[in-house]
Parts: structure tokens; C-alpha cells; sequence
């Protein structure tokens, strides 16, 4: 969608599966980021909600903990954010309406 995209990554680049590196490209995503000095999930994710204009959060396999996270730093933070939790052609379209 040609939107800028930062992440924010606890120290070593920590991320649960795999290096944020090799997800990325995987998934063709390029992105400017930031290593903390913290290895702490909950920091980085309050430090992205924070600094975001917006948050997205795809949850596809409904619920998870970090999803939960995510949702209550958001809430906590009064930040926006788009929950897409569905694989289906219409979700996709969701953000560029949002």
C-alpha cells in the first residue's frame, strides 16, 4: 500500500519464531528499525503503540496474548487501531478505508 512502516523491536531483535529480519522478508515488508534496550514484549509494544499513528493488528488465530496486549496498550494510550482478524479479501480493504 506504499505506507511508511517502523518497528520497533525488543533488544536483539527478539520476536517470537524468528528474527524480524527474516520475517520480513518472507513477507516482501520493508521498514525503518528501532532496537530497544529492553528484551521486555510489553515495552515494545506500548513504545509501538506509542509512536504510531496507528496501529494494525492482524490476529489470525483470534485472540492471542499479544493481540490482547497490543489492544489494552492501545486502549490505554487512547491510540487508534484496526483489529483485522480474518483472512478474507474484504478484510484487506479495511485499512485503506480506515
Amino acid at each position: 500500500m506504499g505506507l511508511p512502516v517502523f518497528a520497533i523491536v525488543p533488544e536483539n531483535g527478539r520476536r517470537e519464531g524468528c528474527s524480524i529480519e527474516t520475517f520480513a522478508k518472507g513477507e516482501n515488508i520493508y521498514f525503518r528499525k528501532i532496537e530497544l534496550s529492553s528484551n521486555s514484549y510489553r515495552f515494545r509494544t506500548y513504545a509501538n503503540v506509542y509512536y504510531s499513528d496507528v496501529t494494525l493488528i492482524y490476529d489470525f488465530v483470534k485472540g492471542s496474548e499479544g493481540t490482547k496486549a497490543t489492544i489494552n496498550a492501545c486502549m490505554e494510550l487512547s491510540r487508534p487501531y484496526l483489529l483485522l482478524d480474518d483472512t478474507s479479501e474484504k478484510s484487506f480493504e479495511k485499512p485503506v478505508r480506515f
